[in-house]
This record gives C-alpha cells, sequence and structure tokens, in this order.
C-alpha cells in the first residue's frame, strides 16, 4: 500500500503531538510526585506511553517490514561504467545514466546515489575494493552535470 505525501505528513505531526504531551504529561506527574500526589504515578504512565509509544511502533512495523519485503535483504550487484549505473538483484534490475542521478554523496562508511530528492540507493563502501572506488570516483567526476560530494582523501 503506497501512501501519499499528505499521509506521510499527518503521521509526522501526529507522532510529535503525541510526543510533546507525553512530555508535558511526564513534566506535570514530576510536579505531582514532588507534591506527594497519588495521580503522578498515572500521569508518569500516561507520560512514557505518550513519549514512547510512537518510537516502538515505528521499531515494530520496520522490523516486520524487513522480515516481508524480499527487497530490503536480498544480495544486489552493482556495476558502474562510464555509460551508467546498474543494480540486480533476484527480484529487480534498476539500470540509467549517470545524466539522471540527481546527487552522489560519501558519508565515511556508505555511498548515497539518489536518484531524485528521496530516494537513493545505499552502498556500504566496504563491497568496493580501494581500486574499485578510486574508478567510480573518476568516471563520476568525468561526467557532467552529477552533484556530488565526496570524503576528502586521506594522505
Amino acid at each position: 500500500m503506497a501512501r501519499n505525501n499528505t499521509s506521510i505528513l499527518l503521521t509526522n505531526f501526529l507522532g510529535y503531538m503525541q510526543l510533546i504531551i507525553g512530555f508535558v504529561l511526564l513534566s506535570k506527574s514530576w510536579v505531582q510526585l514532588h507534591a506527594l500526589s497519588t495521580s503522578g504515578i498515572f500521569f508518569i504512565f500516561t507520560g512514557f506511553l505518550f513519549a514512547f509509544a510512537p518510537a516502538l511502533i515505528t521499531r515494530l512495523k520496520v522490523q516486520q517490514l524487513l522480515q516481508t519485503e524480499n527487497a530490503f535483504t536480498e544480495k544486489i550487484i552493482y556495476n558502474f561504467s562510464t555509460d551508467g549505473y546498474d543494480a540486480k538483484a533476484q527480484t529487480y534490475q534498476l539500470n540509467g545514466a549517470w545524466k539522471n542521478i540527481f546527487q552522489i554523496k560519501e558519508s565515511g562508511r556508505y555511498l548515497f546515489i539518489y536518484l531524485n530528492k528521496k530516494t537513493a540507493m545505499i552502498i556500504s563502501k566496504n563491497s568496493f575494493t580501494d581500486q574499485q572506488f578510486s574508478d567510480f570516483k573518476d568516471i563520476i567526476k568525468n561526467e557532467e552535470g552529477i552533484s556530488y560530494r565526496f570524503a576528502k582523501d586521506k594522505k
């Protein structure tokens, strides 16, 4: 089931509101506990429920998604050349020209190849040999129109 941007924004907004309400209830319970009020325990329980339920629910949903969707766990073989990129897995194949890439970023452990502003191929840098990664960077640097940001080479 695909979700549109409006439902995602609404879900995020409701999650943030729930988090705020939870922390307000926690702060109120703290004041009531200091006043030795019996309702303080209720507010602590309710505050924790409101504050941490979204994180718990999200974690459970992600675990469920990872267990049911093979596309997230199957092995992907990437091929990069001056002509473009190719990603092959058991259930799908993705290929394209470098001119269609939105942006490429390198972090400490990962390479992010953005197909658009919100979708990226995330590749562990451990899957490259030093020479392969150097060749990949040379290909990208020689392509016109690709926005890229590589980490500085250690010397």
